[in-house]
């Protein structure tokens, strides 16, 4: 196993608690600090993670301080976990409810798996789906779920409408309720 991954099983697992995922407690307050940023014109500019994992507010412009039921990015300052990009966060009440990221694809999808499963245990459903690109050569892509302590769920998809890019999203009852309320605000009004 290369030192990469070890990194990532270590970074990943952190904790026996499966609701501890990268070092983030799902239910609690976030305990990241906030990443440095600057004001230019009045527009905040973050910076990313150095030697510490930060978050930074993207569910609204111009505002630094974090409000109970703000969106975050969270920079991690591993890159030995399987994040492509920023781990994002939903605040809901002041406590972490979802968190959810991209991962690297279809080409990582094993050694995702094994993480995964080492963190979470046996997923409750899986799926092998075939897929097909452009170019007509066919691939296999994993999805699965695990439904966990307390309502928790984390679901994993290889591939999601490419296959260098995958997601992985892990939430609460509270996290979801969230989620479900937003999404229907924001769905257009039928007029009906």
């Amino acid at each position: 196993m290369s030192a990469k991954w070890v990194m990532l099983a270590l970074a990943f697992c952190g904790s026996a608690n499966a609701t501890t995922v990268f070092g983030i407690k799902l239910g609690a307050r976030l305990d990241v600090p906030e990443c440095h940023y600057s004001r230019i014109g009045g527009v905040v500019f973050f910076d990313g993670a150095d030697r510490q994992s930060c978050y930074q507010i993207i569910s609204v412009r111009n505002r630094t301080l974090v409000r109970p039921d703000d969106m975050v990015a969270i920079s991690l300052a591993s890159d030995g976990t399987f994040v492509a990009g920023d781990l994002h966060a939903q605040l809901v009440n002041g406590s972490v409810q979802r968190m959810w990221c991209h991962t690297a694809g279809v080409r990582y999808q094993e050694s995702d798996m094994q993480s995964l499963v080492a963190k979470f245990g046996r997923p409750t459903h899986f799926n092998r789906v075939p897929l097909q690109n452009a170019m007509g050569a066919s691939f296999q892509t994993d999805m699965a779920a695990w439904s966990l302590p307390n309502g928790v769920r984390a679901v994993y998809m290889a591939a999601v409408s490419r296959l260098d890019r995958g997601r992985f999203e892990i939430s609460t009852i509270p996290g979801r309720a969230y989620l479900m309320a937003h999404e229907k605000s924001a769905a257009p009004n039928s007029g009906l």
